[in-house]
């Protein structure tokens, strides 16, 4: 039997265009574990998903009482009334009454044996066919070697008619297969990595498509195709599309394909969540981790951490807008680098990157800015320095997050951009560790007079600079100075006391 999955993902697999209405017992729909074709009187067994055949309307419905009785989940029927909400013993799915029951049989089993959920081997791809139609802009169905769908984004009332009947019938129609054959669309797509442009054909109902083969070494794998819906196509949307038939690569493969980071091709198996998060953490060896991934243990890193700066206080729509971040971030990685390494920590996207990390400052303007679009929060990115072998990653993993502490305006902020600043944070650090010098001077003065004498401090003591940073006429900050030494006791004169000073006044602004 297989694991119970929900009424949603089965009307999922059925798609928008065969379900006409759902109409759910008061107590809201019960868990599937199993589909069956009955006709009535037969007896339908617990948890099953019963579809009535031989019987429409109002006589399929009398099923439902009985079916009830017998703890089956749902019923699925052709036509005939539809109740009111609350008012059915079960949950009753009305389908097109032109839908074949072989096929609604193949969906539905396609859905409860596991194709669409975290236990399959095809793992994230209805996921990655929405990330790439919000990326793209357009519609987007992921199909195996044998042309039959396998995931597709949501259908809206922008589908045309060659995708329609791609849903419905979940594979591409023979019709619009063979003129893609004629266009020589499908020698285009081997070898993969490039995105091939497809024409609209308005005599059979086809848009503009955008389509690229998954591939694993020599084995065709499926392809991934976008319709273009009234608006055109992003620039970057063949990038997009060579990332994400990375990622299909490895969910299409074979086992593993749960981890969001993109292996080296010729392994074919994505890197378990668990390795990357001990390459981060160092809380696995790093030598050990290093042979399970292939890699040498003085392999050159660069680590770099995305945060989504999300103001949001909904915690459950904070938790979907991690898991878009993740599925965009590995989009966008896998066009990058074949051997980009990601995975979330602390609330955080880290990702690593072996060798040099050339342009990856550049790529990550590019993500923040996918990422600030789509989900509507200020994401900002951090790079830390390149560290020489694989047990150096944790402290990358640190000097990445206190980056973005630092609170800086840039999307994307390097370490170059920011040494002086983290090593001043570290020294005031160790300042604050010392008692006597937490209870400083500078704490008996005035917000006003704090800040006047940081201004003339960093002036260098140039009290006409200080004075128009501050807005103030020169003789104005003069008396000012006059007032520090009065209430603090420093001797502006003594570069010691104005070191320390500058300390102070700095580790009060540090908290």
């Amino acid at each position: 039997m297989s694991r119970p999955i929900r009424l949603d993902d089965v009307l999922a697999a059925f798609g928008d265009q065969l379900v006409r209405t759902v109409v759910l017992p008061a107590g809201g729909p019960a868990a599937i574990t199993g589909v069956a074709l009955l006709e009535p009187g037969d007896t339908p067994e617990p948890g099953q998903l019963v579809l009535v055949v031989g019987a429409r309307g109002g006589k399929a419905l009398t099923m439902a009482e009985d079916a009830a009785r017998a703890g089956a989940a749902a019923l699925v029927v052709k036509g005939g009334p539809v109740p009111e909400q609350g008012e059915v013993p079960l949950a009753i799915v009305h389908i097109d009454a032109r839908a074949r029951w072989d096929q609604v049989e193949m969906l539905a089993r396609t859905a409860i044996e596991g194709a669409w959920t975290d236990d399959a081997s095809v793992t994230g791809l209805p996921a990655l066919a929405e990330t790439v139609a919000t990326l793209v802009g357009g519609l987007v169905s992921i199909e195996d070697a044998a042309h039959q769908v396998v995931a597709y984004s949501h259908t809206g009332d922008d589908a045309d008619a060659v995708r329609r009947q791609t849903i419905m019938g979940r594979r591409c129609p023979e019709p619009y297969r063979d003129h893609l054959r004629t266009w020589g669309v499908y020698r285009k797509l081997w070898p993969p990595e490039e995105a091939v442009a497809i024409p609209a054909d308005p005599a059979i109902g086809a848009n503009e498509r955008l389509a690229i083969g998954i591939q694993a070494g020599n084995r065709p794998l499926g392809s991934i195709w976008v319709q273009r819906t009234d608006r055109p196509f992003s620039a970057d949307a063949a990038e997009v599309l060579r990332g994400a038939s990375r990622l299909a690569a490895l969910r299409m493969a074979g086992p593993g394909g749960q981890a969001r980071p993109a292996a080296a091709p010729q392994r074919l198996a994505a890197v378990p969540q668990d390795f990357t998060y001990g390459l981060l953490t160092g809380r696995v060896d790093s030598a050990l981790l290093a042979r399970h991934l292939g890699l040498d243990a003085d392999t050159a890193m660069t680590v770099a951490a995305v945060d989504l700066h999300d103001p949001g206080t909904d915690a459950a729509a904070k938790e979907l807008r991690r898991t878009q971040a993740l599925d965009v971030a590995a989009v966008y990685a896998a066009a990058y680098r074949h051997d980009v390494y990601l995975t979330e920590a602390c609330g955080l996207v880290y990702l690593m990157v072996p060798g040099p990390g050339d342009g990856v400052e550049d790529w990550l303007g590019g993500l923040v800015a996918t990422l600030r679009a789509s989900l509507g929060t200020p994401a900002k990115a951090a790079v830390a320095d390149r560290v020489a072998k694989i047990a150096e990653i944790p402290a990358a993993k640190e000097q990445a997050y206190q980056i973005l502490l630092l609170g800086l305006g840039a999307p994307v902020v390097s370490i170059g951009d920011v040494r002086s600043k983290l090593q001043l944070r570290k020294a005031l650090d160790a300042v604050a560790a010392v008692p006597e010098l937490r209870g400083s001077a500078v704490a008996a003065l005035s917000p006003e007079l704090a800040k006047s004498l940081r201004a003339y401090l960093d002036a260098f003591g140039d009290v006409a600079v200080a004075a128009a940073a501050l807005h103030v006429h020169p003789n104005t900050l003069r008396y000012r100075l006059k007032r520090i030494r009065e209430l603090a006791g420093i001797d502006l004169d003594d570069p010691d006391e104005r070191l320390l000073a500058t300390l102070q006044l700095r580790l009060a602004d540090h908290g």
